[in-house]
């Protein structure tokens, strides 16, 4: 499951817990002598650049740690299911979504059928 927002600058603060993921083609390198704070960052948010094109933002919240994020609902536009989620759960998740007033796309992530890597069609059921 992926989640999909859509982020206006105003929606502050949980927008200042958002870091864009930086691709690389090899391990960040790290200076334990540095600001130890910019190198967690760098560590967390550093990704293979195979996958470049999901264009990720992540969530870091060194004050509170992990957990629940309370974020205004308008930011939620949309849910990607994964390719090996159960049917059950899809459905779970599309009767969360009923009750809300602006309604969420839901995609469906299904293998290319000739190279590596994932594609979104829009889902039906």
């Amino acid at each position: 499951l992926c989640v999909q927002f859509h982020i206006k600058p105003e929606m502050y603060p949980f927008g200042k817990l958002l870091f864009k993921v930086e691709y690389a083609s090899s391990y960040p390198q790290i200076n334990i002598v540095r600001n130890r704070e910019d190198q967690t960052r760098k560590v967390l948010l550093t990704k293979a650049d195979f996958w470049k094109h999901e264009k990720e933002w992540r969530i870091l919240d060194p004050h509170n740690g992990p957990g629940i994020k309370v974020f205004p609902a308008e930011m939620l536009t949309g849910v990607i299911f994964g390719c090996g989620m159960p049917h059950e759960s899809r459905l779970l998740i599309r009767e969360w979504a009923k009750g809300r007033e602006i309604p969420l796309k839901f995609y469906q992530a299904i293998k290319k059928e000739t190279t590596f890597g994932l594609e979104q069609i829009k889902a039906i059921g």
